[in-house]
């Protein structure tokens, strides 16, 4: 009847008016849904495309590290040779007779690892005493790295460097020369060519323009699909890189000179600073210099060395579809506007049955009638914008009510709780009716004693068996209830065991309080005392029961305020009825002297003393004459 009546009283009719909005709702929305979309959808292919990047770039990383680590073992079969203890431990005589033999070994070994290069042995000095490549033997080595380390005992894995003696990229793997009675002396050395490492980084494919490469802890590259990158800095090198680059002479040498390479800046100085952050591993975009594009790439460090994987992918590679459909959505948006221009006027007819149905259902809701998300089922089975918005409006008016029972909840709460006029009956009522509504398995009740600066639990609810924590003084900042009261703020501990906070007591022996919540109870900025809920399960607890304790705690606070100004007042009118009972005893004899001073018998007792005082003093007076 009153939409009826509204109606009539506007002289464009709703179909009219909504012919003319669809028009504009069908274009505003659907533009507005079409950019929400798109950028959303540009995240998530750029998200996917970051995660396959991070996996791939740690896939690979494992494989290098599987590399290095099966080729460490391997070397290290060459130094557990017996033959080549034997040699080691030698003397240079002797050493003359097995030559033959420990370089047909070394031969062997050569040509049963082909991703192996100049394989040879150091004697406990330091000096080449056998190799495949004749002008290395008798050179002094016991300056390098390697010599140190493995010297030691130590097996080691050098950086990617550019061989002086082979002027060839690759890594030296070396190993300790043990005798069976435990004496170092000497190591082997194998050359792991850098084509091994290489044919795993060129194999990497990411579309058409992705690619893998590495970099070592300077952020050099140290392996490239394209070569000419190779010994090339992705960021300006600091000073000290520079240096240590020169002395070791890693990347060789200037062509036709003896002057260190020192790599060049790319000029991707944000890539490098991210990956010489520290990281394990992670995910970045930067604007690569090389082709004017920005770029997102994917980093994973390898384990047995301070290298790092990465894998580049050009953001227009995997953004390029997602342009595509972009302006066949807005070709869409442009359509659908001319078409809603055509027929609009039908569609509005369409629109007006719905949105009857949902004023009617918001009618129902305003005056309090019952209402289910089915009750529209007619209209939120669609699945244009009106079937969206029943759906909203349902899941709305559903969270509405579960909201309105809370706050009736918390109303009958405070009820209860105010009813009460002795502290402990209101404590204990206080905790009785938050089970109803926030299941526990011990809660206590805090009071703030001044005198004491400390909190004192007035009042506990738990089940059989656990402990009973009334009496108890907990001073400000101690244990959990101590903490809430120092903060002032609530608190929800979802698993004790996984928090550092030290604030935890057993409910009982060997029941440990899993699951913590607190508030305080507060007064303006004034502590009253503090609220604690304990479950013996993790997850007790979550964020709609902290709400709906730090709703209740307000009113908590003011019953228990109330409760003991009550107190007050009642001792304060007992000694007030004290000190008149007195008063009224003292009155009560006064008044009842005076009924007896009043009566016959007591007048006519103090007439005859009068007479008798008189007689008294007449007798004295003749006495004093005759004298």
């Amino acid at each position: 009847m009153e939409i009826a009546e509204e109606r009539r009283g506007f002289r464009i009719s709703i179909g009219t008016k909504l012919a003319t909005l669809f028009l504009v709702l069908a274009i505003v929305p659907m533009s507005a849904t079409a950019y929400y979309n798109l950028t959303r959808s540009q995240e998530e292919v750029a998200r996917f495309a970051e995660e396959n990047l991070l996996v791939l770039s740690y896939s690979v990383a494992s494989e290098i590290d599987q590399l290095l680590i099966e080729n460490q073992r391997t070397s290290a079969t060459l130094a557990g040779e017996p033959l080549v203890v034997q040699f080691l431990s030698a003397t240079e005589e002797e050493r003359r007779e097995l030559e033959p033999e420990i370089l047909q070994t070394l031969q062997n070994f050569a040509d049963t690892h082909p991703d192996y290069d100049a394989p040879g042995l150091l004697d406990a000095n330091g000096i080449v005493v056998a190799s495949l490549i004749d002008e290395l033997v008798g050179r002094d080595r016991s300056f390098r790295d390697y010599f140190i380390a493995s010297i030691q005992g130590q097996p080691y894995v050098s950086d990617i460097l550019v061989g002086r003696a082979t002027g060839r990229p690759g890594v030296f793997l070396t190993n300790p020369v043990i005798t069976p009675d435990g004496e170092i002396v000497g190591i082997d050395i194998i050359w792991l060519k850098g084509d091994t490492i290489w044919q795993i980084i060129d194999g990497v494919s990411v579309g058409e323009e992705g690619l893998a490469y590495l970099v070592d802890q300077d952020g050099v590259i140290i392996a490239h699909p394209d070569r000419d990158l190779l010994y090339h800095s992705l960021g300006t090198l600091p000073p000290g890189a520079v240096e240590t680059i020169a002395e070791t002479i890693r990347f060789g040498t200037l062509e036709d000179t003896d002057t260190p390479l020192i790599p060049e800046s790319l000029g991707m100085d944000d890539l490098a600073e991210e990956l010489m952050a520290g990281l394990r591993s992670g995910t970045y975009r930067y604007y690569s210099p090389l082709d004017n594009r920005y770029h997102v790439v994917g980093y994973t460090r390898l384990q047995t060395q301070p290298w790092a994987v990465v894998v580049d992918l050009p953001e227009a590679q995997f953004l390029a579809p997602m342009d595509k459909l972009e302006t066949l959505a807005w070709i869409s948006v442009g359509l659908v506007a001319v078409l809603a221009l055509a027929i609009s006027v039908l569609l509005a007819r369409g629109i007006t049955r719905p949105i009857r149905k949902l004023a009617q259902a918001a009618v129902a809701v305003e005056n309090d009638q019952p209402f289910e998300p089915g009750d529209i089922s007619d209209v939120t089975s669609g699945h244009d914008e009106i079937a969206h918005l029943g759906r909203v409006f349902g899941d709305m008016v559903v969270a509405l009510r579960r909201r309105m029972e809370e706050l009736r909840t918390v109303y009958e709460i405070g009820q209860d709780i105010t009813a009460a006029l002795g502290v402990d009956e209101t404590l204990q009522a206080i905790l009785d009716r938050v089970r109803d509504v926030i299941p526990y398995d011990a809660a206590e009740i805090t009071l703030f004693d001044r005198s004491q600066n400390a909190l004192v639990v007035a009042a506990w609810s738990g089940g059989e068996g656990i402990d009973d924590t009334r009496g108890k003084v907990c001073g400000l900042g101690k244990g959990f209830a101590g903490m809430i009261g120092r903060e002032k703020q609530s608190v929800l501990i979802e698993d004790a065991d996984k928090t550092e906070i030290e604030a935890v007591e057993q409910l009982a022996k060997d029941v440990k309080a899993r699951s913590l919540l607190g508030v305080p109870l507060m007064i303006r900025d004034r502590l009253v005392g503090t609220m604690e809920l304990f479950g013996g399960e993790p997850g007790a607890f979550d964020e709609d029961d902290k709400r709906l304790l730090e709703t209740i705690s307000p009113q908590a606070a003011i019953a228990i305020e109330k409760a003991q100004q009550v107190r007050e007042r009642e001792q304060e009118l007992r000694n007030q009825i004290e000190e008149l009972r007195i008063e009224i005893d003292h009155v009560k004899k006064e008044r009842q002297v005076k009924a007896i001073a009043e009566t016959d018998y007591f007048k006519h007792l103090k007439e005859r003393a009068a007479e008798l005082r008189r007689r008294a003093k007449r007798k004295s007076a003749q006495g004093e004459n005759k004298g």
